[in-house]
């Protein structure tokens, strides 16, 4: 039983990070570390100061942030007009915003996305 109350509370610790949290008007917001230029976009890490997300798009012409926000909405299986741009244009650090969804929601698929790429 212990084991279990374990792996249960790990659980919830995981989704609660600080790079996920919810908006005075309920859209949940993402600190996203980005990095552009990769051979495939993927979820590298999740922590209390960022998601890690490596995007396969250059940074030029806001082409990584198009991507950015089609491949986040991919992997949180919401549609494209959900997830926006908030901060971080010309950067790497940047807040994502998402409406309609949780921050258990989206810790959950974030997790997902992370363990499938470790395998």
């Amino acid at each position: 039983q212990k084991a279990v109350f374990i792996r249960m509370a790990a659980t919830r610790i995981f989704d609660k990070v600080s790079s996920i949290s919810r908006c005075s008007n309920g859209d949940v917001k993402l600190i996203i570390h980005a990095k552009p230029g990769a051979k495939r976009p993927r979820i590298t890490d999740v922590s209390d100061q960022a998601i890690g997300v490596q995007i396969d798009a250059p940074a030029r012409d806001g082409e990584a942030n198009e991507e950015l926000v089609r491949y986040m909405s991919e992997v949180l299986g919401v549609k494209q007009r959900q997830v926006t741009l908030e901060k971080g244009r010309r950067d790497r650090h940047k807040i994502l915003l998402v409406t309609d969804s949780d921050e258990e929601t989206i810790g959950a698929k974030l997790r997902s996305a992370l363990e499938d790429e470790k395998g």
